[in-house]
């Protein structure tokens, strides 16, 4: 018998004639940093695209709050804005306030409204067309975002108006305030949408518990870093821009801390939000400290905007949407 042959079969190593090579990659692989740096830029660059809020709302809240104005002032001041107009018109006419008599002018609307009550509806009817977009992304249902904006800022001026007795022109800062506090999102929200599979990841990692970590983990920028950009490019006051920045930390200041528990109790009622919408953690002791509310009376609290969110009679504002 032959001794077997030392050494190798290569024959088995062969590829087929037939098989398919497949090429070798040469682009260089994106380093993780370099893909956040770009999603952060284009983030940054889509800022320019988000509009300004109207000037009308500045101009009217002006007149509203100075001694000397009337209603007519006010009217003269929208007269050039029929849409605007309609929109004030139909939410005063609506079932919510029951008017006895019909406002056909905003002279009269002011008449059988007031003035607070008119500002509100000018700075929600101003911002209705911007916060009307769909966030699906973050949790938000259809029109989800308007309503829990909404929410927020009738919740922030009930809040300063029951509770701290502010002035009205602090109520409307407050309203403004809720209104806008998650302005940042419209920006953030189409990078999310192409990142869906990391952002999913990041709603199931227990390391992540906030909102903000997980914006910045996968974009390097979060919605309220991206709302004070807008508040600086609109050239809004500071006691805005700090409620906006801050309505998700530990309040430095009374007005901040009030945007930040309205914020608080409308997720808490899930408005404008999924039943499942992951990102809602235990209130900060600290909050209702720098707010001076106690256990027992922020109890009573949550029970009266429990019902005022939830009221039959619904929001004004829904003629909006």
């Amino acid at each position: 018998m032959g001794l077997p042959k030392k050494g190798l079969n290569l024959n088995k190593f062969k590829k087929p004639l037939n098989a398919k090579i497949s090429p070798i990659s040469t682009a260089p692989k994106i380093p993780r940093f370099a893909q956040i740096d770009k999603r952060k830029n284009r983030i940054i660059e889509d800022i320019e695209n988000i509009p300004s809020l109207p000037s009308v709302i500045f101009e009217i809240t002006k007149l509203a709050n100075s001694p000397t104005s009337s209603a007519r002032d006010i009217e003269g001041k929208m007269k050039d804005d029929q849409v605007l107009t309609a929109k004030i018109l139909k939410i005063a006419n609506s079932p919510y306030y029951a008017l006895n008599d019909k406002a056909t002018t905003v002279t009269r609307a002011v008449a059988l409204l007031g003035f607070s009550a008119l500002k509100s509806i000018v700075i929600a009817s101003s911002c209705s067309d911007t916060l009307n977009k769909d966030l699906g992304i973050y949790g938000f249902a259809e029109n989800g975002l308007w309503k829990h904006s909404l929410a927020c800022a009738t919740v922030s001026k009930e809040i300063g108006k029951k509770i701290f007795h502010v002035n009205d022109k602090y109520e409307e800062e407050l309203f403004i305030a809720g209104l806008i506090h998650d302005i940042g999102k419209i920006a953030i929200a189409p990078v999310l949408k192409l990142n869906k599979d990391e952002f999913d990841k990041a709603i199931e990692d227990p390391a992540i518990t906030q909102l903000e970590q997980a914006e910045k983990l996968i974009t390097g920028i979060d919605h309220t870093e991206v709302g004070d950009k807008l508040i600086t490019k609109w050239k809004l006051s500071d006691m805005l821009r700090s409620a906006i920045t801050n309505h998700h930390n530990d309040p430095e200041n009374k007005f901040d801390g009030i945007v930040h528990l309205a914020d608080w109790l409308s997720t808490e009622n899930k408005i404008g939000l999924v039943d499942d919408y992951p990102w809602h953690g235990p209130l900060s002791d600290a909050l209702l400290t720098k707010l001076g509310i106690s256990q027992d009376n922020f109890q009573k609290l949550q029970d009266y905007i429990n019902k005022f969110l939830n009221s039959e009679d619904g929001s004004p504002f829904d003629e909006l949407m």
